[in-house]
């Protein structure tokens, strides 16, 4: 489900990628998006950990295998903006940038290069909730919610705040972990009872 709400917002109706880069340890939960391509025929290239850590080696492999799409963190991309190699990726290479908060300046930078790159928001407890194109014409953000996914930013009594206040953002959607094991205390003060959608049963995350 993920992969085809990212399908219907990355390629279109397009075809699938050819090629994508595992550019993370298996035990991130992002890496699931990558996995989730190849259902629909892209090869995948499972990235070293030794190469992740090396711009030099990881642009040179984008290079060689041809890379349509890859997941980086926006460590990574930094790390390649101080080697001087950001620019040696090829424009051709779409990017899916999770993992951390993006900063002011590589959400510039990213924008104004030859690539797509996406900036994508979720807790391990949401999975990638929201999304949206890195437009360095466009203030930072993170985006949209995904199909499947509703997205609220409340005060500290739990009340939608208008538009451009600040205050802790709660997400909901059915890729929703359901809670903390053996841990019920933590489950019920982060998973809290969803009170905006009139869903019977279901929880919002506070993230």
């Amino acid at each position: 489900w993920l992969a085809v709400s990212l399908a219907g917002e990355i390629i279109g109706d397009g075809p699938p990628p050819k090629t994508v880069a595992l550019n993370s340890p298996v035990f991130f939960d992002g890496h699931v998006i990558q996995f989730s391509w190849m259902a629909g025929g892209s090869t995948m290239v499972i990235v070293p950990e030794d190469v992740r850590r090396d711009p030099h080696r990881l642009v040179d492999l984008l290079i060689s295998h041809e890379i349509d799409l890859m997941d980086c963190t926006p460590s990574q991309l930094d790390m390649a903006t101080g080697f001087g190699v950001l620019d040696d990726i090829p424009a051709t290479t779409k990017m899916l940038v999770i993992g951390e908060a993006v900063s002011e300046k590589l959400w510039r930078t990213l924008g104004a290069g030859p690539w797509q790159a996406y900036n994508l928001y979720g807790p391990t407890e949401t999975h990638a909730a929201t999304m949206t194109v890195i437009d360095p014409a466009e203030p930072l953000s993170i985006g949209v919610p995904l199909p499947g996914y509703d997205a609220f930013v409340v005060d500290a009594s739990g009340e939608l705040v208008p538009q451009g206040v600040a205050g802790e953002l709660l997400v909901g959607g059915g890729r929703m972990a359901r809670g903390y094991h053996n841990r019920p205390a933590l489950t019920a003060e982060r998973f809290v009872p969803d009170s905006f959608t009139g869903r019977a049963g279901r929880r919002l995350y506070r993230t």
